[in-house]
């Protein structure tokens, strides 16, 4: 993939198949962990090719370096515990803490080492997007306001301007109906903004639109891309083998309560997907 290619990418085309789907965190603080792990996701992807569903549940169980669980955390640090220990795969290490807001229990799984180097801290909108030009970027932004709770549709043209109390991911910037933005990737599922992105008016200086430009931060990918010619394979099938209604964030087949028009109702919140053999 060429600079202009992923330009391109990062600009819009979020069709793209290095971009994992939308997650939904829960009722657990683990924003950070969310955050970390998805920008993750994409760099490796566009490193090797194949898009890894990672594991959210490791860095809350086992990240103390990084954060406290379920009471938050630091996306930064966690992109240097990912360089420094590897992932798990979501289906060697499911998410649980969305349901039951706990930490759980660190366990030991098989850990993918991901080709990224340290943390690089950045500040302000002009690095941010020179940063989007290479890869998505983890954020800190203020979302315990009305803005983001009842947020639906466009560019958000401004925040209360407090403080920072949840981590996203920004993953391309651009314009749009005449406004220049960056786009967030969100973990409060597709039910929330735009299938669960949102867009940030870019331009603002300072912090940022709801102080987005603050602590930006990513891991900087090792070696060379693979080519757009080379289609990523999953790391397991879409539906992991159900033939049902499959809910993704506990690689579990559920039910045969859960028929298709009831699985489909819940996919906005919950991520389920109608799988037939």
């Amino acid at each position: 993939m060429t600079e202009d290619e992923f330009a391109a990418f990062v600009k819009g085309s979020f069709q793209h198949e290095c971009m994992s789907p939308v997650r939904n965190q829960g009722s657990c603080g683990s924003c950070w962990s969310f955050a970390a792990v998805g920008a993750i996701e994409t760099a490796h992807c566009l490193m090797t090719g194949s898009l890894v569903d990672f594991s959210e549940q490791q860095l809350v169980s086992c990240a103390s370096s990084a954060g406290h669980g379920c009471q938050g955390g630091w996306p930064n640090k966690a992109l240097n515990y990912i360089a420094q220990t590897g992932l798990c795969t979501e289906s060697g290490f499911p998410y649980a803490s969305g349901s039951s807001n706990q930490n759980g229990q660190c366990k030991n799984c098989q850990k993918t080492k991901v080709n990224v180097g340290q943390t690089v801290d950045i500040q302000g909108e002009s690095a941010l997007q020179s940063a989007l030009d290479k890869q998505p970027v983890t954020v800190v932004v203020e979302s315990g306001n009305n803005v983001w709770r009842n947020y639906k549709s466009g560019v958000v043209q401004s925040c209360p301007g407090a403080q920072s109390d949840h981590a996203v991911i920004a993953v391309g910037y651009g314009t749009k109906d005449g406004q220049q933005h960056f786009k967030i990737k969100n973990s409060w599922g597709t039910g929330w903004g735009e299938q669960g992105y949102m867009y940030l008016k870019r331009g603002v200086g300072g912090k940022g639109m709801c102080n987005m430009a603050e602590m930006p931060a990513y891991s900087p990918m090792n070696g060379k891309r693979q080519p757009t010619s080379h289609k990523p394979k999953k790391s397991h099938g879409d539906c992991n083998g159900c033939n049902g209604c499959y809910y993704p964030a506990t690689s579990q087949c559920l039910t045969a309560d859960y028929d298709q028009e009831y699985c489909q109702s819940l996919a906005a919140d919950f991520g389920t997907k109608w799988c037939t053999a």
